[in-house]
């Protein structure tokens, strides 16, 4: 298999195969509930719905499906990609879905509908997974290219790269309460991103951790008004009276 994930009341689980099945699971006695057919080549993901009566499956044929858990029928095909889908996700309101392709690229759609809406682009090779925000306004994707990006949701604009890895950036998850974005690489680390919700919340933070003012050459180097902020000379007079 696959993978495998629990539905959000914890008392069932779905599984992804390359046998090019969607199999429900009961937690409790392990019993087998539905085996989901259809699909046209061996499965990468699959997912419950946050309200648990739908599951949506990534597959090797290029597509994702979303498929109701009760009947098993097909409610919607997700087409348009050009190769693989990894993994396929929803956001936390169950109202949007997010597909990670080989094909360089990312595909927001209406989860209720399946309706195609914007594809994020940007990657320089494969992107293995996508999540979305605790507040379902960014996504974080992982791509084999080692870096992990993150998107916004509304207009699909590229907002940060995160680089450093040296190997496949496999995963890129948010901690719980969004400020945070941990991510897993082929390279044998972790490495934590902190997050800042606007560029003077990102200048404080450089505040307290400065040990200095950079110079005016620095500044330039990095494109950067030549002129020392006062905030800054202040910051060096008081340095240099301890």
């Amino acid at each position: 298999r696959t993978s495998a994930g629990f539905s959000k009341d914890g008392e069932g689980i779905v599984t992804a195969s390359g046998d090019q099945t969607a199999r429900i699971w009961e937690v409790a006695g392990g019993k087998l509930l539905r085996t989901f057919l259809g699909h046209k080549a061996a499965l990468e993901y699959a997912e419950f719905s946050p309200d648990g009566r739908r599951i949506v499956t990534a597959c090797d044929d290029k597509m994702a499906r979303i498929l109701d858990v009760e009947t098993g029928n097909q409610l919607a095909l997700l087409k348009g990609h050009k190769d693989i889908v990894r993994m396929v996700r929803y956001d936390p309101t169950g109202k949007l879905l997010a597909t990670a392709s080989e094909d360089k690229s990312v595909r927001l759609w209406e989860a209720r509908s399946g309706v195609f809406l914007r594809a994020l682009k940007g990657h320089e090779w494969a992107v293995l997974s996508a999540e979305f925000s605790p507040d379902s306004k960014h996504i974080v994707t992982s791509s084999k290219d080692k870096t992990a990006r993150i998107w916004d949701v509304e207009s699909g604009r590229l907002l940060q790269v995160l680089r450093g890895h040296k190997g496949i950036v496999s995963t890129a998850s948010y901690s719980p309460d969004g400020r945070r974005v941990v991510t897993a690489s082929g390279d044998g680390t972790l490495r934590l991103w902190p997050l800042f919700s606007s560029d003077r919340a990102l200048v404080k933070v450089a505040r307290k951790a400065a040990k200095r003012c950079l110079t005016r050459e620095e500044r330039k180097k990095y494109f950067l008004d030549e002129k020392i902020p006062d905030w800054c000379a202040r910051f060096k007079r008081r340095t240099t009276r301890r």
